[in-house]
């Protein structure tokens, strides 16, 4: 255990309170809300929308499904706006619904293709 552990577990929280200035007492809420507010990247989420997309570009569905893929699209242009301005809560939401679209257009435009090749 560290010395510095091992001090605050043996000193009473009266004694440490006393002994904080002003300003650590405000940075230390300051820092505790901060870094809660903290929210990881959204990278996978945007890296499986990117493949979905490609996925669903290979199989023609701009033309089978251009309903879907358009969404898909719309969907994947705003995630990576949102990513770029560091909303990333907001930009994870918009990457899981790209994907769902582009995986919904590929299925979608799967279908069509079998249907046109019988």
């Amino acid at each position: 255990m560290s010395p510095l552990v091992v001090l605050v577990l043996k000193v009473r929280p009266s004694v440490l309170i006393k002994n904080l200035s002003g300003r650590a007492i405000i940075a230390l809420p300051l820092f505790l809300f901060l870094s809660a507010c903290v929210t990881e990247r959204p990278v996978s989420e945007m890296i499986f929308a990117s493949a979905a997309m490609k996925a669903a570009e290979r199989v023609a569905a701009e033309r089978r499904a251009p309903d879907i893929f358009n969404r898909a699209q719309t969907a994947m242009w705003a995630a990576s706006r949102l990513y770029l301005s560091r909303d990333f809560e907001e930009a994870k939401a918009a990457a899981v619904q790209a994907r769902r679209l582009a995986e919904r257009a590929e299925l979608e435009a799967e279908l069509r293709n079998a249907e046109l090749s019988r």
